[in-house]
């Protein structure tokens, strides 16, 4: 079955480009093919939905959308961007009002306010472009989760990025329902235990039908409880044994005395940027230069 995205071009939204957005998005996401809505008449019911904001002309959206189709290698392309805008090197227009880039953008406008500052103000510069960040988000809680009880317990008091950025518009809403109950377990430290019938929690069954497990990942476990497979190198040493005072590593992906084991991923290199994916994409092209330039055949 093929599936195709239909834009909201009679929907009333102002700036065309979020539309062409959209389009983007969509042939990002896989979708087979991008639609728009047209009336030959703007009938009355459009007209009256729209009141006095724009419709945009299905042949003129089209025409937009066709001038921005995905060209070869627009992934890598835009994976790199949002690391740059990540790291404050640059802000491009598609992230100018994302959720993830908000740290950087407000560092570099405090930078600018604040001219040539010493490096010991540094730090305390960039805890305020985390503050900023930080209380916007917890206004946003407490206007949207109407039990000022439950507000307060969803708000976060820690940087940005200590823990990873849900941007979702939907999940504050979801501590509105009647049917959904928000569980304080941070005073026992997380629940007592799995019974048959649920969750006990503050001395309380909760009986449930599904239990979901964010059990998360560990870094500061041993090597081998993480990796959790063998690994040997050049006479038969082990690359737990080789690594006892420390790791060692070529730029995180390679380890001397262990030819053919190229190390990808955040276990053993530190990724500058939030974009996991993209971090292990580049740690494999390089893993295949390298092995693809052992192979070429030598020449006397």
């Amino acid at each position: 079955m093929q599936h195709g995205f239909v834009v909201p071009n009679n929907f009333g939204i102002a700036d065309p480009r979020q539309l062409v957005e959209l389009a983007v998005h969509a042939e990002a996401q896989g979708y087979h093919s991008v639609w728009v809505n047209h009336h030959v008449l703007n009938v009355g019911y459009v007209k009256d939905r729209l009141e006095h904001a724009p419709y945009h002309d299905a042949l003129v959206t089209v025409s937009w959308m066709g001038a921005a189709n995905l060209q070869p290698g627009w992934q890598a392309e835009r994976q790199k961007r949002l690391g740059e805008t990540l790291l404050g090197s640059a802000v491009y227009p598609e992230f100018e009002d994302d959720g993830w880039s908000r740290f950087a953008r407000n560092l570099r406008t405090l930078l600018a306010q604040a001219g040539d500052i010493p490096a010991t103000e540094l730090e305390e510069l960039t805890q305020l472009a985390n503050y900023k960040i930080m209380e916007e988000i917890r206004s946003r809680v407490s206007d949207t989760v109407q039990d000022p009880a439950v507000a307060e317990q969803l708000k976060a008091y820690y940087n940005q990025f200590c823990k990873r950025p849900t941007c979702n518009d939907k999940y504050l809403e979801t501590f509105n329902r009647t049917n959904v109950e928000l569980i304080d377990v941070s005073d026992a430290k997380g629940v007592e235990r799995i019974s048959a019938r649920g969750v006990v929690a503050n001395g309380k069954e909760y009986e449930v039908d599904c239990i979901v497990y964010a059990s998360g990942f560990e870094i500061t476990s041993s090597y081998l409880r993480r990796i959790g497979i063998p690994i040997y190198g050049i006479n038969g040493e082990s690359i737990y044994t080789h690594w006892d005072k420390g790791m060692r590593t070529m730029h995180g992906l390679m380890s001397h005395g262990f030819p053919n084991l190229f190390l990808c991923g955040g276990l053993f290199v530190f990724q500058l940027g939030a974009n996991y994916c993209y971090g292990v994409d580049v740690q494999a092209e390089r893993g295949l230069t390298i092995s693809s330039a052992v192979n070429l055949p030598r020449h006397s």
